[in-house]
């Protein structure tokens, strides 16, 4: 497993446009898919990308794969973008000069660990 090392950034650093009123920071939720991800990033308007993460499956993965982590809400137990596919995508649009922060929703105990082997 690859250590990462993070230095934490204030909100306030990380999202200077919003001086001291934290309430300006915008959102968007649900961002579980590609597509979607990918508009958000685009979306200048948007400053938090919420997520949730889920066991699961990608599309056309077999029945019998095991579960990895998955951007999916329940009852849903497939999906486009795997955890691991949507953090690349959030540091790479942040390496790109997209400031985006990230809240991920992980929807099963289950899976934490596993998300962070991953």
């Amino acid at each position: 497993m690859a250590t990462v090392g993070v230095k934490a950034v204030d909100v306030i650093d990380f999202f200077p446009d919003v001086g001291d009123d934290l309430s300006k920071i915008t959102w968007g939720h649900a961002i579980n898919d590609k597509d979607l991800l990918q508009s958000s990033i685009d979306n200048a308007t948007i400053m938090m990308l919420e997520a949730d993460v889920s066991p699961g499956r990608l599309i056309g993965q077999s029945p019998d794969d095991p579960h990895i982590p998955i951007m999916a809400h329940p009852p849903y137990e497939t999906s486009n973008l795997s955890l691991e596919m949507w953090i690349d995508e959030v540091i790479k649009a942040n390496e790109n000069g997209k400031n985006k922060g990230a809240k991920l929703d992980f929807k099963s105990l289950s899976i934490v660990k596993y998300s962070l082997e991953y």
